[in-house]
């Protein structure tokens, strides 16, 4: 009785150190942070598709204080994309993990569809801004930035995905990297004074 008692505490203590090996291995202290700020982008970029949304249900007119708080979310967003980008390139190890590379690719494949979503109610709305070429100009640099944030996130990510990843983490990197030029280039259409 003693010793199957005895046998039972040595193998609880076992299976909790072999699981704490585990977890301290499944996901190193760096992809970690890469991880957490990839999370805030996401949230970002619903509360600027939110706004963009009160413009096509009528909730909101389009003038220089609704233009402000516009550009306001567009750069939480692309400060967002800006931080992610340092926290994720700032691993040291080459290559993620088979536990992290997954868990990476799932966050980042969240936030494809965000970015078409936002930059297609843009793009929906530029015959609106048209009207005023300095709006245009300041969305035109604030794609412009988005892409610049976006390419050097998704640089680090494909460039420490491992082959299995690779292709998966490219593609998106160019969904995002499409859905941006187009964007781009439709605010770049600038009318002449």
């Amino acid at each position: 009785m003693r010793s199957t008692l005895l046998l039972s505490i040595v193998g609880f203590f076992t299976v909790a150190a072999n699981a704490a090996s585990i977890n301290k291995r499944t996901i190193s202290s760096e992809v970690q942070v890469c991880i957490d700020q990839l999370n805030l982008v996401g949230p970002k970029m619903d509360n600027l598709q939110a706004y963009l949304n009160t413009f096509d249900t009528g909730e909101t007119e389009y003038n220089l204080a609704t233009d402000l708080k516009i550009h306001t979310f567009k750069r939480e967003v692309n400060t967002a994309l800006e931080t992610s980008g340092i926290a994720c390139c700032d691993v040291s190890s080459p290559v993620f993990t088979d536990e992290e590379a997954p868990a990476l690719l799932s966050i980042y494949q969240g936030i494809t569809p965000k970015v078409q979503e936002y930059t297609q109610s843009y793009i929906a709305k530029y015959p609106i801004i048209y009207e005023i070429p300095f709006y245009l100009i300041v969305y035109m640099l604030d794609f412009k930035n988005a892409t610049q944030f976006s390419d050097t996130l998704g640089g680090c990510l494909v460039s420490r995905s491992p082959s299995a990843q690779s292709d998966a983490f490219t593609a998106e990197m160019n969904l995002i990297r499409a859905a941006y030029d187009e964007a781009h280039t439709v605010y770049s259409n600038i009318p002449e004074a």
